[in-house]
């Protein structure tokens, strides 16, 4: 499969905007119809796109996820370690790490930590891991959602739609309603935002760092120098 950052490129900006982009009203896809088992979500280009309602959000426990973006120089040993170490630090104040099922050095080294403080999310069965994850595939909700906050999402390959599917449930959890308390990442550019987002330097956790800013969710990015104590203030607030 070719690289996911060229997968996910497209020549205008690929993300919604809270001010201008606005749910399809022209798809008919009917998920609720007697033929819905029929339907293949993973080939399907037409899902209708939805935005996440706010107002049904509500926070069951605490959870936050750690997503990176290696780009051309790697990311620095002692980004490394630093995630590793909030990893266990957030374990022992019981806020939950979500993990997307990528297998990956710096992952390896988040997840050296009890496996029953992570509650992974798969895009397909044995993605990447042999460990139980908390879901093996994306629903249709998540599809629904990827839809809206992806502009080019239909454009895109099928197994590109269901990892970004999957990216919403490690966002939203399993039933897309129970958001992250933050996001916790590295990109050498710093983005934590929609506007501060540079594709080429911000890489594949776009999207995530693009839904978060639109629905309010903390990012903490640690190609900030005060990335790390800004969320040490941060998780001092949290309930």
């Amino acid at each position: 499969m070719d690289n996911l950052l060229d997968l996910l490129e497209s020549e205008d900006k690929p993300f919604a905007k809270e001010e201008t982009q606005s749910p399809g009203q022209n798809n008919t896809t009917d998920y609720n119809s007697k033929n819905s088992s029929k339907i293949n979500l993973w080939e399907d280009t037409d899902i209708e796109p939805k935005k996440v309602v706010t107002a049904d959000l509500h926070s069951i426990g605490k959870f936050f996820t750690i997503l990176v973006f290696k780009g051309e120089n790697g990311i620095p040993t002692e980004t490394g370690d630093k995630l590793a170490g909030i990893t266990k630090v957030m374990a022992k104040e019981g806020i939950l790490l979500r993990y997307n099922g990528d297998n990956d050095p710096v992952y390896n080294k988040i997840l050296d930590t009890d496996l029953s403080k992570v509650e992974m999310y798969l895009p397909w069965k044995k993605f990447n891991t042999n460990f139980t994850p908390k879901m093996a595939k994306p629903v249709e909700a998540a599809y629904h959602h990827a839809a809206y906050y992806h502009k080019a999402f239909k454009k895109l390959p099928n197994p590109v739609r269901t990892m970004l599917a999957r990216d919403v449930h490690v966002l939203l959890g399993e039933s897309c309603v129970n958001p992250i308390r933050f996001l916790v990442c590295y990109s050498s550019d710093g983005a934590e935002t929609l506007k501060q987002i540079n594709f080429k330097t911000t890489g594949n956790i776009s999207f995530s760092i693009s839904i978060c800013d639109m629905l309010n969710i903390p990012v903490f990015n640690l190609g900030n120098k005060d990335a790390v104590s800004r969320l040490v203030e941060y998780v001092k607030t949290i309930n």
